[in-house]
């Protein structure tokens, strides 16, 4: 393990060694079930107070990238190469892989305009009869490793000449911000358990009938008007997902009156 230089002041050394650490970890060089060294030698490397690694260390656990055995050593877990997603809007695959430090690329299927939408798109989409839609296909990659499988409809009036044109940066929001100037800001997922198809095993490299999760995604502008319905088949052994229960105690008040402890 190479020294850093630290010379972020506004981050927290801890944090900046966490990502140290974890980048060392997501690129292989430290293989799950690979030992990390002792506290006292991470101290050394980084010239830092062994409280300042033990932090980043802690930080390093609860994202279950690393394993403290006490009494035996630190160890990279199994789990280290899994991707968490919050499930908050919008869901752009190319900054989620991009903040947990994957490089993110795609492979498109389909870019073609067409009228066949799954019926619950249709309706989501408030579409005409016939009404044409861009359908766009892409296998999603992050570090090369197929992690989902992303079809997205859009209404073609929206987004002429989307199918013969290359996407921003390979992203979808990117380009329907810069090049059409929409900017979904609101919308709702649904989440489910489904196996894979032949097909999907396929272009995942596994099993046919392997547990695959399901998200499918309406996205709106501000004005409420539905813009883009999309499918996403992500691997469910390499995503986690993560839900913020920011409302828990506002929904037991609710439900039981004022709480122990409550402002008057």
């Amino acid at each position: 393990m190479n020294e850093r230089l630290l010379r972020e002041p506004s981050i927290p050394l801890y944090i900046q060694i966490k990502h140290d650490i974890a980048d060392l970890i997501r690129s292989g060089q430290m293989q799950p079930g690979g030992q990390l060294p002792s506290e006292p030698k991470l101290a050394e490397q980084f010239g830092v107070a062994r409280l300042t690694i033990r932090q980043a260390l802690e930080e390093l656990a609860k994202e279950e990238l690393i394993e403290r055995k006490r009494g035996i050593g630190t160890y990279v877990t199994d789990r280290a190469d899994v991707i968490s997603a919050n499930l908050a809007f919008p869901p752009s695959l190319t900054s989620l892989f991009a903040q947990q430090g994957y490089k993110s690329s795609s492979v498109t299927l389909t870019k073609t305009v067409t009228t066949i939408i799954p019926d619950w798109g249709r309706e989501l989409l408030r579409l005409e009869p016939d009404e044409p839609l861009v359908h766009i296909e892409r296998l999603r990659l992050a570090d090369d490793t197929p992690m989902a499988i992303n079809q997205s409809w859009l209404p073609e009036r929206f987004v002429p000449n989307l199918a013969a044109t290359d996407l921003v940066g390979d992203s979808l929001i990117q380009t329907l911000v810069e090049v059409y100037h929409l900017l979904p800001t609101k919308g709702v997922e649904w989440v489910e358990a489904v196996t894979a198809s032949a097909r999907e095993a396929s272009l995942f490299g596994i099993a046919p009938g392997a547990p695959l999760l399901l998200m499918t995604s309406l996205a709106q502008l501000s004005d409420d008007t539905p813009l883009e319905f999309s499918k996403s088949w992500w691997r469910s052994d390499r995503l986690r997902l993560q839900v913020n229960s920011r409302n828990f105690f506002m929904a037991l008040r609710d439900e039981a009156g004022p709480l122990k402890g409550d402002s008057k």
